[in-house]
């Protein structure tokens, strides 16, 4: 319901419901009040009279107050008829003893209603009598009834024209407010309000028009704001695409003279095989060729992982077994740097692709012999945690800075050169193990440890 509509019911009822306590007032008690007013107005007439009796004021007081006074003798020996028609023998004792007798009963005469007043003065042996008609008080409560009931019909009609004009001044500002609240709510912030007078209203509409033109201010910073952002994603795009074609076209030009220079330096040095110091440079440029091959093949693993063309061939695969290889693969630096290692495989069973789940557990593994202080430690297990497989790999080696390890998994990003035994990293492996869990769902992280470095990786058991 319309607040506008809701005031003018609101307004009527007050109305009405004043209408209708008055005239229930009137019916139900009007008439009680005005006699119980009457007798108490007698009695304070009676102790007047009884005090100071004037015939004249007495004429005077019946005339103005409609009632009767008397002044009646009492005979003690006789009948007492005149009192007989107003007092019963008990209230006539009564009154000789000095009490005041003050009843309503009906007249024998017209059989209408009356009050009775009497009071026995004993030095003139007299009852002074006074009545009242109560027909007179209910001739006055009926006219009285009827003109409330006329005044109150005014006010209804007066009442509802004035409710409908008063519910559309009132509410007028309101519905301003409103339209303009819903044209904010629609994010239209061009048409305002200007509230008039003093009232909380007014304060309200100050309020939504400062709102309005702070969220128009706003929202066009933020348009703008957007608009450059758009922008700037668009140029980032552009560059990435760039940086994705060069990585990959550097990959395929790379690709054939390392062929070559590799398989001429096989050529050469196989050759040459009595010149010792020609086969020291032929090992020098194969070692060479390698690491460039490597980082080749690495970069256009890499860049394929990224453009989101890595072809995904899952199949069951027991970690446990994947993990127990591996380990035997690095058995010979272990006795080389003197690392204790401990590992605790539990049987794991994930969905995986075997060649990348291989990449990601190798790239784990060799960074931790690579960073794994002599005579150090490395831990290695494997458990279920809820729907995935979980593998942990722990080497002790000094803290790595927060900074450092928020930019591990970044292409390129090398540690500090004291802390690789053998610099040759590419900075390539922890980003490659990123893109291939990030395909697999996975989720992967580093975190320092008592004396160490704990890298751990979640494989989710079933790949959707």
């Amino acid at each position: 319901m319309k607040i506008r509509n809701e005031l003018f019911l609101i307004i009527i009822f007050i109305i009405l419901t004043f209408g209708i306590t008055l005239q229930s007032i009137n019916k139900f008690y009007l008439e009680s009040y005005y006699i119980e007013r009457e007798r108490n107005q007698i009695l304070l007439i009676g102790d007047s009279l009884e005090k100071s009796y004037v015939q004249e004021e007495v004429d005077e007081l019946e005339n103005l107050r409609g009632i009767k006074v008397r002044r009646i003798p009492y005979e003690k020996n006789g009948e007492n008829f005149l009192l007989g028609i107003y007092f019963g023998a008990l209230d006539l004792e009564k009154l000789i003893s000095g009490n005041i007798i003050l009843n309503d009963r009906k007249s024998k005469n017209t059989n209408t209603r009356i009050i009775v007043y009497g009071k026995y003065i004993p030095k003139t042996s007299e009852v002074l009598v006074i009545t009242s008609h109560v027909g007179k008080i209910k001739n006055s409560i009926n006219i009285y009834r009827r003109f409330t009931l006329n005044v109150v019909m005014v006010f209804f009609i007066v009442g509802i024209v004035l409710a409908y004009f008063l519910s559309i001044r009132i509410t007028k500002p309101v519905v301003e407010l409103e339209e303009v609240a819903k044209r904010i709510s629609r994010l239209d912030f061009n048409t305002g309000i200007n509230p008039n007078g003093n009232t909380e209203i007014k304060s309200l509409g100050n309020s939504i028009e400062t709102m309005r033109n702070r969220l128009r201010r706003a929202l066009l910073e933020l348009s703008e704001a957007n608009e450059k952002l758009k922008e700037d994603i668009e140029k980032e795009k552009k560059i990435d695409k760039m940086r994705r074609s060069f990585i990959a076209g550097v990959n395929h030009e790379l690709k054939t003279p390392i062929t070559i220079i590799n398989s001429y330096s096989y050529a050469l040095k196989r050759k040459l095989k009595g010149d010792e110091d020609t086969g020291y440079y032929c090992d020098v440029i194969l070692d060479e060729v390698e690491k460039m091959e490597k980082m080749v093949n690495r970069l256009l693993f890499l860049s394929k992982a990224e453009a989101g063309f890595l072809e995904m061939r899952p199949e069951e695969i027991d970690v446990e077994e994947e993990l127990s290889t591996l380990l035997a693969k690095y058995g010979a630096i272990v006795k080389e740097k003197g690392i204790t290692l401990n590992s605790k495989l539990m049987p794991l069973t994930v969905t995986f692709d075997r060649e990348q789940l291989g990449i990601v557990l190798d790239n784990l593994m060799s960074n931790a012999f690579k960073y794994v202080k002599n005579h150090g430690e490395i831990r290695v297990e494997a458990y279920e945690e809820g729907e995935s497989g979980v593998v942990e790999i722990y080497n002790t080696s000094d803290p790595i800075g927060d900074e450092q390890l928020a930019k591990l998994w970044n292409p390129f990003f090398i540690l500090d050169k004291s802390r690789s035994k053998n610099g040759k990293s590419t900075g390539l492996g922890l980003s490659i193990v990123k893109n291939i869990m990030d395909n697999h769902k996975g989720e992967y992280s580093a975190e320092n440890k008592d004396s160490g470095v704990l890298f751990t990786i979640r494989i989710p058991k079933e790949v959707s």
